[in-house]
């Protein structure tokens, strides 16, 4: 019997596999440290038999989550490692703090060079029941020299742990909800646990109320727009988010205005309302190791740090709110990122796919839970919720004297001069936010104190600040009863001390003043609008509804020139801003329009109508009769005058724009400083050359460049109330909003949710 030989290719293919299966179990052992499964060994071993190519096997090893998990371990382990081997630091600190404090304690290791500090999250229970967090801290006092804490922690551990005192240190928890105001929070009601939407816990408080009302995605969507804004007072949030944030600072002992006027100038400076960017985070960094004496080193911690806030949920800044603060803004809402920053995707929504994602979190919590936003459903979103009805609305003297002797002994006459008489000393070395052109107060304006305003729209600025401030902002036509507070805006009640609308001349001021003491009634008849309705020439936009009949314009008439009567009467202040020298006016008696017939009622006829542009010599005439004429009726009234800084709109002149703008205000500029001169109760004030000044490089308009953003009303209002009312606080806050911003600072961030709480 003869046996035969297997075919020495046989042996070779065995000793292939063979010598695949061990190349692969190699790889295993080298990359993810363990032996290779079966089924794995038998794939990769396959391949590589019939490629050839161990590259192969390596990439798609490499490339595994498993083998990126281990990198990540590594890499953390020798973290750990090289931490051991940075010097201690001078002062050992423990941070006690919400999701704010990672990024500090990684800005003040990457100052200092040194370990890092210890950090401890404060779990929301620690904040409900302090004395569950009592042994951490206590461990954290006999091992630390210092404990950073923020007010909210510090204030419920204080008075359980009297030890703390002597070395504890505050630093500000930031919040500044101005940026994204719609932003809310969603919850089970009842508890604290949080609804999950597309952004975690982050909502939309239109999205929830529309939800809520029964509107489809697409009526949700529509909503997001200037109307809405406006009467969920979403423009309004800047001055209490600024004095929530500057109060949170004084708790601390930090103050942060200088901080804050630098953030502004870096646009959004908050990724949502409770999480700022790392330059905030940074600066407190700062801060906080100046009070500890610790030297800081000379790197910039946005180079070297990262930003682990950014991987969180980003709420975006509206683009008609960013339009009014003066920076970019979009709809683009992006989400937490999953897992490990190396490896998530960036998880973004535009508006139609985050409404419709809220809508299916809201439906699918609802159906087991009852839901609510912490957001109170006020008037505000009643208006628009309620009723699905959108409502549009459209250094002294003497001391100069004094001095002028020791001058006259100097090289030259403006040797003694005080700073601001400098451009080097007022200008170049003052930043921009800082600059004060004002001078000193002719008068005090007490929050008593009756104070009426007309103008050009940049009037309507003042006003708004007044009553947010709660000064006695004087409104002599009253609200009628039947109106609702929404329709009275929309009717213009409260817009300006009377409803006259927008005042732009000084001529069309003067004429106001005699029509409502009775000694012009102009002969212009009343104008036709396109749909019908009657419009008063003097006041064409005040009723959006225009007058039915010519005996209902007429009553409105004399019930407005009373109310105008009463207010010139009674003011204690009156803020007058010169808008324009262009005006339209009746070739019959020289009455003047605020705008020209066809506009908005009324046709162009050149035989009843014509063009003018007062000269300096006009301008000064008509504001020297008006003041007289309203001295003489009200004996101790002191008039404030200030000229818009808004360009002109058009020209009628052939001529371009800009040199129209120029002329303009040059000569609205020449007769409020005549005036002052004439007049010893009259005074100028300067918010022309604080928003036009080439100090802030254009920075106070918007991208039209014409109209102001909040930015340059802010500087304007800040130095009016810190000259003219000295008393008054620091910003403007409505007491709603304001409280909606204080709320802001008792949220526990979404970490809590990711480890299992709620906040």
């Amino acid at each position: 019997m003869f046996f035969k030989r297997k075919p020495p290719e046989m042996r070779f293919d065995e000793a292939v596999k063979k010598h695949a299966t061990e190349l692969v179990q190699a790889a295993y052992q080298g990359l993810l440290n363990r032996e290779g499964d079966v089924a794995g060994l038998r794939h990769h071993a396959d391949a590589l038999r019939h490629d050839g190519r161990m590259e192969t096997t390596l990439r798609h090893l490499i490339a595994s989550d498993e083998f990126l998990s281990l990198v990540e371990e590594r890499s953390l382990f020798r973290s750990r490692t090289l931490m051991e081997t940075l010097p201690p630091a001078g002062k050992k600190i423990s941070i006690f703090t919400n999701c704010q404090g990672s990024n500090l304690g990684r800005c003040i290791q990457a100052l200092t060079g040194t370990r890092p500090p210890g950090f401890a999250f404060v779990p929301v229970e620690h904040i409900r029941e302090p004395e569950r967090g009592l042994a951490t801290v206590r461990a954290a006092l006999a091992e630390n020299d210092v404990l950073l804490m923020q007010p909210l922690y510090a204030d419920v551990m204080r008075p359980l742990l009297p030890e703390l005192a002597h070395k504890l240190l505050l630093f500000p928890s930031i919040s500044f909800p101005a940026f994204q105001p719609d932003q809310c929070y969603v919850r089970i009601k009842g508890t604290f646990s949080e609804v999950s939407g597309p952004l975690g816990p982050y909502h939309s408080s239109i999205v929830y109320y529309a939800w809520r009302a029964g509107m489809s995605a697409q009526q949700t969507a529509d909503l997001f727009c200037d109307a809405v804004y406006q009467q969920l007072r979403f423009y309004d949030y800047w001055d209490s988010a600024t004095q929530a944030l500057l109060e949170e600072g004084d708790r601390c002992g930090m103050p942060l205005e200088s901080l804050l006027k630098q953030w502004r100038t870096r646009g959004c400076f908050m990724h949502s309302p409770n999480h700022p960017k790392l330059f905030v985070v940074a600066d407190i960094a700062r801060q906080v190791m100046h009070k500890l004496d610790i030297a800081a080193l000379p790197i910039d911690p946005l180079e070297v740090v990262w930003d682990n806030l950014a991987d969180t949920a980003i709420w975006p800044v509206y683009p008609e709110i960013a339009r009014r603060i003066g920076i970019e803004g979009s709809m683009v809402f992006k989400g937490n990122n999953p897992g490990l920053p190396s490896k998530a995707p960036i998880v973004s929504y535009d508006l139609e796919a985050f409404v419709a994602r809220s809508f299916e979190a809201y439906a699918l919590y609802s159906q087991k839970h009852e839901i609510a936003c912490n957001r109170a459903f006020t008037a505000r979103y009643q208006e628009v919720f309620d009723s699905k009805k959108l409502h549009t609305r459209t250094a002294e003297p003497g001391s100069r004297k004094a001095g002028s002797a020791s001058r006259s002994a100097r090289k030259h006459p403006y040797a003694d001069l005080p700073a601001h008489q400098f451009w080097k000393q007022a200008i170049h070395k003052v930043p921009a936010g800082e600059v004060d052109p004002v001078g000193q107060a002719g008068f005090v304006i007490e929050p008593t104190t009756r104070v009426a305003t007309a103008g050009s729209c940049f009037a309507q600025h003042i006003s708004q600040r007044l009553k947010q401030r709660g000064f006695n902002y004087l409104q002599s036509e009253r609200v009628p009863s039947q109106l609702s507070p929404a329709e009275a805006v929309r009717q213009n009640y409260g817009v300006y001390s009377a409803r006259y609308g927008n005042v732009y001349t000084p001529r069309q001021l003067l004429q106001l003043l005699q029509r409502a003491c009775g000694e012009f009634t102009p002969v212009e008849p009343a104008w036709t609008r396109q749909d019908g309705a009657l419009a008063d020439p003097f006041r064409p936009e005040i009723t959006p509804d225009g007058y039915p009949t010519l005996d209902a314009l007429l009553l409105s008439r004399h019930e407005h020139l009373s109310a105008v009567r009463e207010m010139f009467e009674t003011t204690e202040v009156f803020v007058f801003t010169l808008g324009l020298t262009e005006a339209w006016r009746s070739k019959a008696d020289g009455a003047v329009f605020p705008l020209a017939p066809g506009v908005v009622a009324g046709e162009m006829d050149a035989s009843r109508y014509e063009w003018v542009n007062f000269n300096v010599a006009e301008v000064m005439a008509d504001l020297d009769a008006f003041i007289v004429k309203l001295t003489a009726i009200n004996p101790g009234v002191k008039v404030l005058l200030t000229v818009s800084p808004v360009p002109l709109a058009a020209t009628y002149d052939d001529t371009h724009v800009l040199t129209a703008t120029t002329y303009s205000k040059s000569v609205l500029r020449v007769a409020a400083a005549e005036m002052t001169q004439r007049h010893a109760h009259c005074v100028y004030f300067p918010s022309f050359e604080i928003i036009t000044g080439n100090f802030n490089r254009g920075a106070y308009y918007d991208s039209d460049l014409r109209s102001v953003n909040s930015a340059g009303v802010d500087h304007v209002m800040r130095l009016f109330f810190s000259h003219y009312a000295p008393g008054s606080i620091g910003v403007a806050a409505d007491p709603e909003l304001l409280q909606e911003a204080h709320d802001n600072y008792r949220i526990v961030c979404e970490e809590e949710l990711l480890a299992g709480g709620a906040s």
